[in-house]
C-alpha cells in the first residue's frame, strides 16, 4: 500500500505541475508562480524553502534544465532550440546555467558515456538528497561594505592544496589529450624468498590492467615497458633503479611512473609504491601497506594499492585540469568523486549561488565525511544564506577536529571559529600566522576584509591591493569573478580614492567576460555608487538600468532589486534615497524579519530614526524563523537602545540575550560590554 503524500510533497508536486504547464513561457517567473498559487511571493518563498531548501527562482530554473536534458537526450534538436522550448530567453544564459548545474555544456549531452553512472545520475536528478532546512535570508551587518566583505570573505577563504602543485614543480601531468600518462614498472622482490618472484610481474600487470580502465589515465602497456627495460640492459628486476625507471618513462613520454617493492618483516609482508614525476625524479606520493602474510595477502594488497593509486591520480587530474586549484599545495579530499562534487560546489560558490554550492558540498561530505575543505564551505554557504542555525553546528564540528588537523588547516579552522566567537583582532592574528608559514593562500585579501569589518578602511586598502597584484601575476583565470574588485573598489570609495576606484572598475569590465552574472551585478552596483557620488546622473541612470536588468535575468525578486538599489545609494552617502529603497523593499515583504533587521542595523549605523528600531525588532522577533535569528534580532534591539542612550534598558536586554542564546556570539558579548560601561558611567 502506497503511503499518502506529505504536505511538502503535495506542495512540490503542485508547483512542478504549474511550472511544466508554463514551460515554454519565458516570462513565467517567481511572481507568476506565486500568483498561480494564490500566495504572496514571501509566503511562497518561505514554504518552498521549508519544504525543499530552495529559492523559488532556483526551483523553476532546475525544472527547466531537467526538461531540457530530457529533450536533448530524446530529440534531435540543438541546444538553442531546447533553451527556447523550456523558457530561456537567452541561449547563452541557458548554456551557462546548464553547464553549472550538470557539470558539462548542453552540446556534449549526447557524448556523455552512459555507464558513467554516479556522475551522470548526480547531474540528471534534482539533488534528491537535499536536506530540509528552515529560515530566511538574514544580514548580520548594517553597512553595505560590511555585507559584501562577509560575502566575499567566504568566497576566497579556502585551503585546497596538493604536493604535486608546489611552487617550482615543473612536472606537467596532463598530456595534450587532457589525460595523465603513466608507466608502471615491475615491483622488486626484496624478500629473498623466490615464492614472491611471480608477483613482481603480477602486481605490475594487475595495476596496468585495472588503471587502463580509467579514462583520465593513459597507461603504457607491459610489453613496451619490458622491451625498453631490456634495451637499457636490465636482465634482472633487482637491477631496476629509480634512475633507469625514469629513463624508460621518458622514452615512453609518461608524465609519471610507479615504482615499488615487496618486502618482508618477520611474519608481515609489506608492499611499497612510489609515484614519481618523470621530468624531475621527485616522489609525488608514496604508499605502504603491511599485514601478516597469508596466501591471499598479495592479492588483497594489490587491490588496496590500485584503489589508492587510482584515487590519487584521478584527484591529480582533476586538480591539474581545473585552474582554480592549480596554485595550491594540498588537497584534503581522499576521493576523486568527492573532489568532483566539491569542484561543482566551488564554481557555484564563486558565482554567489550559495544554495547550489551548499548542496554540492553536502554531497561531497556524504562520500568523504572528513573532507575539511567541504566542511568549511558548507558552513560558509549556510552563513551566506542567512541560515546560521544550520551553519554554526558545522563550524563547531570543524573546530572540534582542529587539534588533529595539519597546522595550516588547524589555524584556518580557528580563524573561522574566531570570526563568530572572538574579536576581529584574533582573526587577524591567525591570518598573519598563516601568512608566515604559507605564501600560497589568499591571506592579504582576508586580512583586508577583517579591517573592513572593524571599519579600519585605510588599513584594508594595502591588503586588498597586495592580493590584487598576486591575482594579476597568476593570470586572467584568477581575475575572473574575483571578489577583490568590488571589495577594493568599495574601500577606495570609502577613503575618497575615486580615481583609483574608476580605474579598477575598468579593469574588472575588461577581465570578466560574463557581465550578466550575479557576481558582476556587484561591479555594476558599485559603478553606480561612484557615478552618484561624482554627480554623473547620466552614468548613474545607465548603471541603475543595467543593475536592474542583470538582477532580473538572475531571477531576483523585486524586493531584492530594490534593496540592491538602496545599497547603491547608501554607499554613495545618499542616505535619504537609500532608506527610501530599503523601505520600499520591506513594504513588498512586510512579514520578512530579515529585511526588518537589515533596515534596523542601517538606521543604527547612521543614527537615523533610532526610536523605530525597537518596534521593528519586536515584530521581527515574533516572526523569527529560528532560535538563532530570534536572539540575533534581540541583540539588534538591545544595541538600538544603547545608541539611543537608554543604557540601563539596553543592558537588561543584552544580558538576557546572552544568557538565553544557545550560541554565545562575540557580537552579543561586545555589545553587552559597551552597555555595561555606559551604565556604570551613569551611576
Amino acid at each position: 500500500m502506497q503511503e499518502p503524500l506529505s504536505p511538502d510533497q503535495i506542495l512540490i508536486r503542485k508547483l512542478t505541475e504549474i511550472v511544466l504547464a508554463n514551460l515554454g513561457n519565458e516570462k513565467f517567473g517567481v511572481m507568476e508562480l506565486a500568483c498561480e498559487m494564490k500566495m504572496s511571493h514571501y509566503r511562497l518563498s518561505r514554504k518552498l524553502f521549508l519544504a525543499k531548501g530552495e529559492k523559488v527562482s532556483q526551483f523553476i530554473r532546475e525544472i527547466r534544465l531537467t526538461e531540457a536534458l530530457k529533450l536533448l537526450t530524446s530529440k534531435d534538436i540543438t541546444a538553442s532550440e531546447a533553451s527556447f522550448k523550456v523558457g530561456f530567453s537567452s541561449p547563452a544564459y541557458f548554456n551557462k546555467c546548464f553547464h553549472e548545474y550538470f557539470g558539462y555544456p548542453p552540446g556534449k549531452v549526447k557524448k556523455v558515456e552512459p555507464d558513467d553512472n554516479k556522475l551522470n545520475e548526480t547531474a540528471a536528478v534534482n539533488l534528491k538528497e537535499e536536506l530540509k532546512i528552515t529560515g530566511n535570508r538574514k544580514y548580520t551587518y548594517s553597512f553595505p561594505i560590511l555585507i559584501i566583505s562577509v560575502l566575499i570573505l567566504g568566497a576566497v577563504s579556502f585551503l585546497v592544496y596538493n604536493k604535486i602543485h608546489k611552487s617550482g614543480q615543473p612536472d606537467k601531468l596532463l598530456s595534450s589529450e587532457g589525460r595523465i600518462s603513466v608507466a608502471i614498472m615491475p615491483f622488486l622482490n626484496m624478500t629473498r624468498d623466490s615464492v614472491f618472484d611471480i608477483w613482481q610481474d603480477g602486481i605490475q600487470q594487475n595495476l596496468i590492467s585495472w588503471l587502463s580502465n580509467i579514462e583520465e589515465l593513459k597507461v603504457r602497456q607491459v610489453e613496451t615497458i619490458t622491451t625498453l627495460l631490456k634495451i637499457e640492459g636490465v636482465t634482472d628486476y633487482a637491477s631496476i633503479s629509480p634512475k633507469i625507471a625514469g629513463v624508460v618513462s621518458k622514452k615512453l613520454d609518461a608524465a609519471i611512473f610507479i615504482y615499488g617493492s615487496i618486502q618482508k618483516a618477520g611474519p608481515d609482508i609489506r608492499l611499497n609504491a612510489h609515484i614519481t614525476g618523470t621530468q624531475t625524479g621527485v616522489v609525488l606520493r608514496s604508499f605502504e601497506i603491511e599485514a601478516p602474510y597469508k596466501d591471499e595477502t598479495i592479492i588483497d594488497f594489490t587491490d588496496s594499492l590500485r584503489r589508492r593509486i587510482a584515487d590519487y591520480l584521478q584527484i591529480s587530474e582533476l586538480i591539474t585540469g581545473n585552474p582554480e586549484l592549480n596554485s595550491y599545495q594540498r588537497i584534503t579530499a581522499k576521493s576523486p568523486e568527492a573532489l568532483k562534487f566539491y569542484l561543482y560546489g566551488y564554481r557555484a560558490y564563486y558565482k554567489a549561488d550559495w544554495e547550489t554550492a551548499k548542496n554540492w558540498f553536502l554531497k561531497a561530505l556524504t562520500i568523504d565525511s572528513n573532507y575539511v575543505d567541504a566542511m568549511s564551505r558548507v558552513y560558509q554557504s549556510y552563513s551566506h544564506l542567512g541560515l546560521m542555525e544550520q551553519a554554526l553546528p558545522w563550524l563547531i564540528k570543524l573546530y572540534n577536529k582542529a587539534d588533529n588537523m595539519p597546522v595550516i588547516d588547524q589555524l584556518y579552522t580557528k580563524y573561522l571559529y574566531a570570526g563568530i566567537f572572538e574579536p576581529t583582532e584574533v582573526r587577524i592574528k591567525y591570518l598573519r600566522h598563516l601568512q608566515d608559514i604559507d605564501d600560497k593562500g589568499n591571506y592579504h585579501y582576508m586580512i583586508g576584509a577583517m579591517y573592513v569589518r572593524s571599519k579600519q578602511f585605510e588599513k584594508a586598502v594595502p591588503e586588498h591591493e597586495k592580493y590584487l597584484e598576486i591575482s594579476r601575476k597568476r593570470g586572467k583565470e584568477f581575475l575572473k569573478d574575483n571578489w577583490v574588485y568590488p571589495a577594493l573598489g568599495e574601500v577606495y570609495h570609502l577613503t575618497g580614492r575615486y580615481r583609483k576606484e574608476k580605474k579598477l572598475y575598468k579593469e574588472a569590465w575588461k577581465v570578466n567576460d560574463d557581465h550578466k552574472s550575479v557576481y558582476f551585478s556587484w561591479i555594476i552596483r558599485d559603478c553606480g555608487s561612484l557615478a552618484l557620488t561624482e554627480g554623473d546622473t547620466a552614468a548613474a541612470n545607465k548603471y541603475i538600468k543595467e543593475f536592474i536588468s542583470v538582477r532580473k535575468e538572475n531571477s531576483y525578486s523585486e524586493a531584492d532589486i530594490l534593496e540592491g538599489l538602496g545599497d547603491m545609494y547608501w554607499l554613495a552617502e545618499k542616505w535619504d534615497k537609500g532608506e527610501e529603497y530599503y523601505r520600499k523593499a520591506l513594504s513588498l515583504e512586510p512579514e520578512n524579519p530579515a529585511r526588518m533587521n537589515y533596515l534596523a542595523n542601517l538606521l543604527i549605523d547612521k543614527n537615523r530614526d533610532l526610536d523605530e528600531v525597537a518596534e521593528l525588532m519586536d515584530k521581527a522577533m515574533k516572526l523569527a524563523p529560528s532560535i538563532y535569528d530570534y536572539y540575533n534580532y534581540s541583540d539588534t534591539r538591545g544595541w538600538g537602545l544603547y545608541k539611543q542612550g537608554k543604557y540601563q534598558e539596553a543592558l537588561e536586554v543584552l544580558q538576557k540575550t546572552l544568557d538565553e542564546a544557545p550560541f554565545k556570539l562575540f557580537s552579543i558579548k561586545s555589545h553587552l560590554e559597551e552597555a555595561k560601561k555606559a551604565a556604570m558611567e551613569m551611576i
